[in-house]
């Protein structure tokens, strides 16, 4: 277990799903927001950190930080395996955000005793520090069971979305990713899953199109993918037709993929 403290100026960072490989940084995050806002992006969720909140997020998967102006957070990064031990339930380990108002004893003593670590024995050695990382893991799997058993802001609905999400972001590339087999590894039927995204407003198919388009967005925007085509790039993140991409692609971005491809996009620069 690591125990951070960070202040840092504007910035953005993050794991692309170009990096990101299977086995590799099996840890989560618990991120205490102290001071600034911070914006995080995972699976397709959007989270904004302001101060007080927690932030529990898998630091394997793709994601990113971004935030505009100077901020500052704690972070206890713990083996997802120590977790695991507990029982605690794979999609626990998902990003999930936990206002500062609703943060439990468990969690809050948690912070607590890692705040006082970090501000009084920033080089705490052996046998200490192994009884600091015990009582925080522990008290951090009370607070995750507790969450799983009372069902605190994740519901069993909530719970399968992300769920779904989770297998869809894994699987963008292949062109055989549909309703039916996200029912079979659920566990569910296409009636349910249908309600569970018509409940944000959107449906399987147009969700799994919106994350493939930006995947071909981010390709597109990096300067490596100059050096492929826009047939290669689309195909490669599960399109099957380039007439139905191109059509897809300016509906949702409002410009032709060409366009964007053309275009040399600088830090910090976005297309229209």
């Amino acid at each position: 277990m690591k125990l951070c403290r960070i202040a840092i100026g504007p910035y953005r960072i993050g794991l692309s799903p170009a990096l990101a490989r299977p086995g590799e940084h099996l840890f989560n995050e618990l991120r205490f927001q102290t001071s600034g806002s911070t914006r995080f992006d995972q699976d397709g969720l959007t989270i904004m950190l302001e101060p007080g909140d927690c932030l529990v997020h898998n630091v394997s998967r793709p994601h990113s930080f971004s935030s505009a102006r100077p901020s500052s957070y704690d972070s206890v990064i713990v083996p997802i395996d120590l977790i695991r031990l507990q029982g605690v339930p794979t999609e626990m380990l998902w990003a999930r955000q936990i206002p500062g108002a609703e943060l439990d004893d468990n969690a809050i003593t948690a912070y607590k005793i890692a705040k006082t670590v970090l501000e009084d024995q920033p080089k705490l050695h052996e046998p200490a520090a192994a009884t600091v990382a015990d009582a925080i893991i522990t008290l951090l799997q009370h607070s995750f069971s507790r969450g799983v058993v009372g069902a605190e802001g994740l519901t069993r609905p909530a719970l399968m979305r992300w769920r779904a999400k989770a297998h869809i972001e894994d699987h963008l590339r292949d062109p055989e990713l549909n309703i039916g087999q996200l029912c079979t590894v659920l566990g569910c039927s296409k009636r349910y899953l249908h309600r569970l995204f018509h409940e944000e407003g959107s449906s399987i198919q147009r969700y799994i199109w919106q994350r493939r388009l930006e995947r071909c967005r981010q390709a597109l925007e990096n300067p490596s993918g100059q050096m492929k085509s826009i047939t290669d790039i689309a195909f490669s993140w599960g399109f099957s037709s380039a007439s139905h991409f191109t059509r897809l692609f300016k509906n949702q971005f409002g410009f032709p993929p060409s366009e964007l491809k053309g275009r040399k996009v600088t830090r910090g620069e976005h297309a229209p």
